[in-house]
């Protein structure tokens, strides 16, 4: 059998939907600033909010540091408030999933989001 030589392409009339992926620690105030530039978008949105400490997170000097982190989390989740105004971004939009937990990498941490993500043939992601 050939493979497909491009995606399929979209539904005819649709703009598409765009499916948003953030990992974050520590992403406080610039979360408020991507909410607010989402919501003025004439397309429609998904966003996936990743949360949490990926423990074998990339350096380029030591791919897999072993530096302690412990001022930067806290049991793996943010301590800007970044936990706190995800909650209540998700609890106010129905757009937006929020996953936490502590990663293997960050690969770990996208796919979790992909997974559940409305992917289909008028996705942009």
């Amino acid at each position: 059998p050939q493979l497909p030589t491009s995606t399929p392409p979209r539904p005819r009339g649709s703009k598409g939907r765009l499916v948003i992926l953030t990992l974050v620690l520590n992403g406080m105030p610039f979360l408020a600033h991507h909410h607010k530039t989402l919501t003025k978008l004439d397309i429609e949105w998904e966003w996936h909010l990743v949360e949490g400490l990926a423990t074998g997170r990339a350096d380029v000097s030591d791919p897999y540091s072993t530096a302690d982190l412990s001022d930067f989390h806290r049991d793996g989740l943010s301590t800007d408030g970044t936990s706190e105004y995800i909650d209540a971004l998700a609890r106010s939009d129905s757009r937006i999933r929020v996953h936490r937990g502590r990663w293997r990498d960050k690969v770990e941490m996208s796919t979790a989001a992909l997974e559940e993500a409305s992917v289909g043939p008028d996705a942009i992601i």
